[in-house]
């Protein structure tokens, strides 16, 4: 079985936007289930259904007019991750007015806005702009 990371799911989401599919198929694992609620409330994701243990069906949002808005830029990786702190965040937020970072944190998978509320700094998982 391949190994289920944030990298696999994003990859898979970004084709499926480009492509204008309206729902794909996936494995999902606890860590990325989190990753999809996340995309969720942002309204990157419309919705999506259990079909069988561990297969998800994400029904994908995407607009004729504005497909080239949305833009995801995968950070997550094993070996050296890019480490955040509050310091930073707070001057990111000044810089990224449109765009989210979802990070990882101590209190789980966040966006930059949730991260400075929570005063906890982390590690980057992707940029949404």
């Amino acid at each position: 079985m391949t190994q289920l990371n944030y990298t696999y799911f994003i990859n898979h989401l970004k084709l499926n936007i480009a492509r204008k599919n309206y729902f794909f198929d996936i494995k999902v694992n606890n860590k990325i289930l989190k990753l999809i609620k996340v995309f969720y409330k942002l309204n990157i994701i419309r919705r999506f259904v259990l079909i069988t243990p561990y297969k998800y069906r994400i029904y994908t949002s995407w607009f004729d007019k504005y497909s080239s808005l949305l833009n995801l830029k995968n950070y997550s990786r094993s070996s050296n991750p890019i480490r955040i702190g509050l310091k930073s965040l707070g001057i990111l937020k000044t810089n990224t007015y449109n765009s989210y970072l979802i990070l990882s944190t101590s209190k789980g998978l966040l966006t930059h806005q949730e991260a400075i509320q929570y005063k906890v700094g982390g590690f980057l998982i992707c940029t949404v702009f």
